[in-house]
């Protein structure tokens, strides 16, 4: 009796790491979804970096411009930073180059 409460407690852990381990992985899926930049960069043109910010902006400062939740991300930002990792830009670096660089 002892043993198959053991096992049963052990399963029900297991399922639960499962179930936590699926479910935030779908939550990055969602978040950063799979896209084309050929067509994006193609549809944006020389409008991606505006976009791209806007992009960041809606999603990360959603509370100060009072939407409900993040505006889920259509592409654009990681368009955008793929576009500077070739050049061996990243991240914040990335943001600080172009705004520097936009100042003069």
């Amino acid at each position: 009796m002892i043993v198959f409460g053991i096992i049963t407690v052990l399963v029900l852990v297991s399922f639960g790491l499962i179930f936590l381990c699926k479910s935030y992985s779908l939550e990055i899926k969602n978040k950063y979804p799979t896209v084309d930049c050929n067509v994006i960069k193609k549809n944006y043109n020389t409008r991606l970096e505006e976009y791209a910010f806007r992009e960041w902006d809606e999603h990360y400062n959603w509370e100060e411009k009072t939407f409900n939740i993040p505006t889920p991300f259509s592409g654009a930002l990681q368009c955008y930073c793929d576009q500077y990792a070739e050049y061996g830009l990243k991240g914040t670096k990335m943001m600080y180059h172009t705004v520097k660089n936009d100042a003069g």
